[in-house]
């Protein structure tokens, strides 16, 4: 048996703000945070952004071959 406990901090995964804008991200040859390219249930995303900070981790098009 699996047991999910909520603890996001009090935030909601809409709250979660990447440090930098995409815009940015391209003009240092990066396209995207690695909350973008993970799917699942809202309350996954939203503790994996308060564990391990997923909406500010940053990807480069490379390196997500092997996902």
């Amino acid at each position: 048996m699996v047991r999910v406990v909520e603890n996001s901090g009090g935030k909601r995964l809409v709250d979660w703000q990447s440090p930098v804008s995409k815009q940015e991200l391209t003009e240092f040859g990066l396209e995207f945070y690695l909350r973008d390219i993970l799917t699942g249930p809202d309350q996954v995303l939203n503790t994996l952004c308060y564990t391990n900070s997923i909406h500010a981790v940053v990807c480069h098009p490379t390196s997500t071959n092997a996902i």
